[in-house]
């Protein structure tokens, strides 16, 4: 308030695993800090003599991925990955969230696992350890939008960035590419020599 020059909290953030895109808060927080209702009564009592305030659990593992809308000001998407956490991009525009594993992990895995058409067409790759396994979450409508396998050619280039639109899955490798993949067929569908890239999902053209 300037005219009497004071503030007010509108919201706290954890001091560490919170980052904003655009009109959203992306709050990581180990499992092993979220407690059950119980665990929390009886730190509030006193009767739980463990150091209270923030762990610092490391955020690979055990993890649970929140996203927050400031706008709103309400938690639109949650998930808990009891295992390996994903990688992530997040396309700040779209309010869409890149995750990704490695198909040579015990996470990757089990996230092949859990949709038939992935199984199918992780068999026909050869489940190769260095290929990824993505899923495409979409912020404003709170769901996920698609996932897809990514063949790498035995490690023989890896990810930098991402973002999506519409259909589209537009990644940038470390061999100065830009693959752009159809999310519905899961495939990739154009492979150009550059770095920086736009979309025009309604138009189907990328710059």
């Amino acid at each position: 308030d300037a005219s009497k020059s004071s503030t007010a909290i509108l919201r706290e953030i954890p001091e560490r695993g919170a980052r904003q895109y655009g009109r959203f808060v992306l709050v990581r927080k180990s499992l092993k800090e979220v407690k059950p209702d119980k665990e929390k009564a009886k730190e509030k009592d006193g009767s739980d003599t463990r150091g209270g305030g923030e762990s610092n659990e490391p955020l690979n593992r055990e993890v649970r991925f929140g996203l927050h809308d400031i706008v709103k000001n309400q938690v639109v998407w949650t998930k808990d990955f009891p295992k390996e956490a994903p990688g992530y991009f997040f396309d700040d525009y779209s309010g869409r969230m890149i995750l990704y594993w490695s198909l040579g992990s015990e996470a990757g895995k089990a996230r092949v696992k859990e949709e038939p058409v992935l199984v199918e067409r992780s068999r026909q790759m050869g489940n190769k350890d260095d290929d990824y396994v993505l899923e495409i979450i979409d912020a404003f409508q709170n769901k996920s939008v698609g996932s897809l396998l990514l063949e790498t050619g035995k490690g023989s280039f890896d990810i930098e960035s991402g973002f999506s639109e519409g259909n589209w899955l537009v990644l940038r490798d470390d061999n100065n590419r830009v693959l752009v993949y159809s999310i519905t067929e899961g495939e990739l569908r154009h492979r150009f020599f550059g770095a920086n890239a736009a979309l025009n999902p309604k138009g189907h053209q990328i710059a």
